[in-house]
């Protein structure tokens, strides 16, 4: 039996989870908003030229995109109870490359590199492509904010046919991560990480939403110099549906 006192622990526990995500989300979208205003300042003066406007433009541009996808996602964390992400085979290798399409401007923009390692072709995974897309796209941007400018960020896909898993991992060269700040983040959001200072690791709880959607894990492994945030999904024993 369940007693009142439980029920209303539930509720306060999941309104606090609320207040969490509202807080994380004004934190990581305060940033993008400021700058945005900042360049169009910039772009409204006079004296600049085609080139720098230009510049400016495409910077606005990948901010705004970036704001949008974050909104997004966070409406989609709304609807995964609702039956609507179907899963089916996928092709993870493309799918990374595709990522690193996208969001290799801003990294361009930040001085940074962001490239797909592999070592050979993997096997599909069950996933939801738009899930998984946007799982990775959370991971990139993470690990564009850590690291040395002339650091490269890796995306490695790493087959493990014995566990039916294919491991997707985004190493960067950023500080570490203390477990006790992973597992709170895997449950909330939170206004600030100690150890990653400017993030509110709302990417990463995203992430992890998505991944248990799709029956899959996230985690991160510690190096010394740096950190792989991955998710394992399950294989496919069917062609990727393209």
């Amino acid at each position: 039996m369940i007693s009142s006192e439980g029920i209303d622990a539930g509720r306060d526990g999941a309104a606090l989870s609320s207040l969490s995500t509202v807080m994380a989300a004004a934190h990581e979208l305060k940033s993008p908003l400021v700058l945005i205003r900042q360049l169009v300042f910039a772009a409204s003066d006079t004296q600049v030229d085609s080139e720098e406007l230009g510049r400016i433009l495409d910077q606005l541009m990948a901010v705004t995109d970036r704001s949008l996808r974050l909104t997004t996602d966070l409406t989609k964390t709304a609807r995964l109870d609702d039956g609507l992400f179907a899963i089916e085979p996928v092709n993870a290798q493309q799918l990374c490359e595709m990522i690193v399409r996208q969001i290799s401007p801003l990294y361009v923009q930040c001085g940074k590199v962001i490239r797909v390692k592999l070592r050979r072709t993997t096997s599909p995974v069950l996933a939801h492509r738009e899930l998984l897309s946007s799982l990775l796209y959370h991971f990139a941007d993470n690990a564009l904010h850590y690291g040395d400018d002339n650091s490269e960020v890796s995306v490695v896909l790493q087959e493990r046919s014995a566990a039916g898993l294919l491991r997707i991992g985004v190493r960067d060269t950023g500080p570490a991560m203390s477990l006790r700040e992973w597992r709170k983040l895997r449950s909330s959001p939170q206004g600030s990480i100690a150890t990653r200072p400017g993030g509110s690791g709302l990417g990463l709880y995203i992430a992890d939403q998505f991944a248990n959607a799709m029956g899959g894990t996230i985690g991160l492994t510690q190096h010394r110099d740096g950190v792989t945030f991955y998710v394992d999904l399950p294989l496919s024993e069917q062609l990727a549906l393209l």
